[in-house]
């Protein structure tokens, strides 16, 4: 494994070499269990946040490569994370054919793009390769507003102002990391470099002030309605403290190796759909 380390393979190879411990370590577990959700707890999902530090130690604290941090989150949280996700839909013969062009049409042209991109620019593609930093950061975003309007419908509050004002929050307390992330680096990835516009210095902290100022008008409403008596879902903002603390670890906080802060983003937004 240390030769593997040593830049003699490609990127692509040492991650086939990972999708092969996935492989064995989640496919009979998956096949056996027809759907594995092994999660307790659906309002324990929040707590997977902090599994962000994990990658932030190794590589800021014991320089760990990031090809054991891609190792690790693709066998503890990728790995299970998409063998949920193609067993609840290719294992169910009436879901399986449910939707034939996002199931069937829609990853192959995923499939034939990607060789594509490898097969004129390289392994090391940087089209490829921003295609997929924005791809994620659109996609972990996305579930997680999707986990708050799933508690806001529970508690019957999905048109209030309150939920609107959450979706600002979470909104922009991910996309001040992310901005943080372009204006300072690092953006390579894969040894790609992401493609973006030119970021000014103070850009990040115009959209941090406009996260504060959200997120303090949404905690002026919680403390007026419980003076008034009325009962507060805390599952709600505690979770979007999470998703924050889930954007600000890896885009912030990891500095040394673009790699693994998306590794570490990727490991939360795993364990939050298994």
């Amino acid at each position: 494994f240390s030769k593997k380390l040593s830049g003699e393979y490609s990127t692509l190879y040492l991650s086939f070499l990972s999708w092969v411990a996935i492989a064995i370590t989640n496919v009979p577990v998956s096949l056996w269990l027809g759907e594995p959700q092994l999660v307790p707890s659906f309002h324990l999902v929040w707590l997977w946040a902090l599994v962000v530090l994990g990658p932030w130690i190794a590589v800021e604290g014991y320089g760990v490569p990031s090809i054991w941090i891609l190792a690790a989150v693709g066998i503890l949280s990728n790995g299970p994370h998409l063998a949920s996700t193609w067993s609840r839909v290719y294992l169910d013969g009436n879901e399986r054919w449910r939707r034939p062009f996002h199931y069937w049409v829609v990853p192959a042209l995923i499939a034939a793009a990607v060789a594509g991109f490898v097969a004129t620019q390289g392994r090391k593609s940087d089209v490829l390769f921003s295609i997929v930093f924005y791809w994620a950061f659109w996609h972990f975003l996305s579930q997680n507003w999707g986990l708050i309007r799933i508690y806001q419908r529970k508690q019957g509050d999905i048109a209030g102002f309150d939920a609107r004002l959450e979706r600002a929050v979470l909104y922009l307390g991910a996309f001040a990391p992310f901005a943080w992330r372009l204006a300072h680096g690092p953006t390579k990835m894969f040894g790609a470099r992401v493609i973006h516009p030119a970021f000014p210095h103070w850009a990040p902290h115009v959209v941090g002030l406009l996260a504060a100022g959200a997120a303090t008008l949404y905690l002026a409403r919680l403390v007026v309605r419980a003076r008034e008596g009325r009962a507060i879902a805390w599952i709600r903002p505690v979770f979007l403290v999470a998703c924050a603390f889930g954007f600000f670890v890896p885009f912030v906080l990891i500095r040394k190796s673009g790699s693994a802060a998306f590794f570490a983003a990727a490991a939360w937004h795993g364990l939050q759909d298994v």
